[in-house]
């Protein structure tokens, strides 16, 4: 499945618990972020435990960075329909310029901070993505947020 990104295909035994770390370990970066996970138990799971931690990483951090201050970052991680189902919403939108942008290398909004980053993320979470052979989506609108989606087949 290569991509560039190098893999360590396995169970993915601990995945639940690598998830929940992050998720830990991001907040207590932000503490006054308000982080909602729920996360299943993930058994079947085949790929790479710590890339896939990676990308929910970089997610999150995309959605505390790039959402709306007010509102909660909202995590779940699931098997439904035999696939992998990750999913990070946060109250933010993104513009219509910036989508077909958004997974490119050192691409930042135009109203990004200096804490924003280099603008590598979303394309190291595609990346992770692509060599898993799983789909990422993004969904956004005012009403609803912006939805980042990864799904991954269980085999």
């Amino acid at each position: 499945m290569g991509n560039g990104i190098p893999l360590n295909i396995g169970d993915c035994d601990g995945l639940q618990e690598a998830l929940l770390h992050v998720i830990s370990e991001v907040q207590s970066v932000h503490p006054q972020r308000v982080i909602q996970a729920n996360i299943a138990d993930l058994q079947g799971v085949k790929g790479d435990r710590d890339r896939l931690a990676q990308l929910l990483s970089n997610l999150v951090a995309n959605a505390i960075h790039h959402g709306s201050q007010d509102g909660p970052v909202e995590v779940a991680a699931r098997i439904e329909h035999d696939h992998f189902k990750l999913t990070v919403k946060n109250a933010g939108q993104i513009s219509e310029q910036a989508l077909p942008r958004l997974f490119q290398p050192y691409s930042r909004p135009a109203t990004h901070t200096p804490q924003a980053g280099l603008g590598l993320g979303l394309y190291i979470v595609e990346q992770i993505a692509l060599a898993h052979g799983g789909e990422l989506s993004v969904s956004t609108s005012e009403q609803h947020g912006t939805v980042f989606s990864f799904s991954l087949p269980t085999l």
